[in-house]
């Protein structure tokens, strides 16, 4: 590798590295989704420092060209990434589902206890007619 290109690399994976640690620090996202994002940063900073274990796992996996297994391992990272986002908007939308049909509920409870109200209120005001008269 070029020394040009391996410096350049080294300063893009520690900036996604120095990047993802400042969005957990301001709390931009929690820690559960940050883990795929930190394995993707440190693995390009170790890979970047040393681009011979890159040539090395290719080899050992049997992929021809290095950069193929960047890819394929970049394609993967970001399928592990959707399927976890993909689990919890379900399990979100199941939770706003079942809060919808809550509300749901406890207003059509409000809605029956003011009818009820409204009719002791007025046969209350019913007896009272009869009493004053």
């Amino acid at each position: 590798m070029n020394l040009g290109v391996q410096i350049f690399a080294i300063a893009a994976a520690v900036a996604a590295l120095v990047l993802v640690f400042v969005m957990l620090q301001r709390k931009s996202f929690h820690e559960r989704h940050a883990v795929w994002y930190l394995v993707a940063a440190f693995g390009a900073v170790v890979l970047s420092v040393f681009p011979g274990l890159l040539t090395w796992a290719a080899a050992l996996i049997g992929v021809a060209e290095p950069v193929n297994l960047v890819f394929f391992v970049s394609v993967l990272l970001l399928f592990l990434i959707a399927v976890q986002l993909s689990t919890e908007l379900t399990s979100v939308e199941a939770r706003i589902r079942r809060l919808a049909e809550e509300t749901a509920m406890r207003d059509l409870e409000v809605r029956e206890l003011r009818a009820e109200l409204g009719d002791l209120r007025r046969k209350l005001g019913e007896r009272d007619d009869d009493a004053a008269t």
